[in-house]
């Protein structure tokens, strides 16, 4: 299920109508977790680098 909270929260980033549809170039990577981590479907996820 879409709830679209990362769209209306992160709109440069997740452009569901695009090819891909996650621009992560387009966003800091702060913004980017937020966004993961208010998904209230769970459907999207990350890995951080441990650099």
């Amino acid at each position: 299920m879409h709830s679209g909270n990362c769209v209306r929260t992160n709109s440069a980033v997740f452009q569901p109508k695009e090819k891909p549809w996650i621009k992560m170039d387009d966003s800091t990577t702060e913004k980017i977790i937020e966004a993961v981590n208010n998904c209230p479907s769970g459907a999207l996820s990350f890995y951080k680098n441990e650099n």
